[in-house]
Order: structure tokens, then sequence, then C-alpha cells
């Protein structure tokens, strides 16, 4: 459906499913479904080198859709770089497609694609550091969840953290 220009409503017009089909429903399935998620605390872990789903970053993908995606994720590692941060995303059972993680620090100048039953690892340090991840997932026939899944890269008993601000939006392209 294309976009239509909304109509001026004049005081005391009779609305009809026509006025509202053509200029609110077809208008919002032109723009497409889009998510927004934005983490809303810290999420600390230590000594766990186990992948687990972030609480807050995540959304629903339903059957045969297609979902690009975007994420930043702000961490900190306080034991300077000894635990480090493994990652991936979960995708329902039959969905397909990839992602490559991203960063403005020198350290991760090279893009990294993986299947999405890969894992991709990253130094961190005491300092904040910050990633830019962007994938695509083709779904299949049963719908479930993107989810974002982190861990520390070694069990270390300093903290590794996932700041409050991070965040994942979806975009709906098919």
């Amino acid at each position: 459906m294309a976009w239509t220009t909304p109509k001026t409503w004049s005081a005391g017009e009779t609305l009809t499913a026509a006025n509202f089909n053509t200029h609110i429903r077809d208008n919002l399935n032109a723009i497409g479904a889009r998510f927004h998620v934005r983490k809303t605390t810290d999420t600390a872990i230590t000594s766990d080198a186990t992948l687990n789903d972030d609480p807050h970053l995540l959304f629903a993908v339903a059957a045969s859709e297609v979902w690009a995606f975007n994420a930043l994720i702000k961490f900190n590692d306080a034991s300077a770089g000894a635990a480090d941060i493994q990652m991936t995303f979960t995708v329902p059972a039959g969905a397909t497609g990839f992602w490559a993680c991203l960063s403005g620090d020198t350290a991760y100048v090279q893009p990294v694609s993986t299947a999405f039953a890969g894992v991709i690892t990253r130094a961190g340090n005491t300092a904040e550091s910050v990633l830019l991840l962007q994938g695509l997932v083709v779904n299949a026939g049963t719908a479930g969840n993107l989810t974002f899944q982190w861990a520390q890269q070694a069990s270390n008993a300093a903290a590794l953290t996932v700041r409050t601000n991070s965040y994942l939006i979806g975009e709906k392209l098919a």
C-alpha cells in the first residue's frame, strides 16, 4: 500500500470506515511495523560465562516475518578485560539471517558476521565500551522472540554490566 497524504478533518464531519481505512490504517501499513526497546536498568553478571537472555532487549517476531534490527550495547567490564563479553541473538525455531558487530573503537574495526548459531566475543575495559550491532532475521513458520544474549567470555568475579539506555530497534521489512 502506498502512503496517502492524511486528510484534514472538519468540525462536525461524519467519520466513515473508508476515511479511517485510507488515512489511518493504510498509512500505518505503509510505514511498516517498528519496535523500540531501551534498557531501563543496568544488568550485571559475575562468575558466569553461560549466555543468558537480556531481560530488556528483545521483541516478538511472528511467523513468516522479515525484520532488520539495530542495537547499541553499552557495557562495562570491571575486570579490566579479563572477563570481556560474549554475545549472540536467539531467534524463533527455523529462522535464518545474519548479524554483525561494529564499533568506533579501533580494536573492533573488523565487522564480524555470523549465523544466529554463532557467538561473537569482544574485549571490554573498566571504562564504558559501546558496540553497534546490526542484523536481519527471516522467520519461518514459528513465532517467537529475537533476544539479545550475553555473558562474560571467561567466568570472573568482577562484574560485567550491560548499561541502562542500551537499546534494540527492529523494523519489519515483510
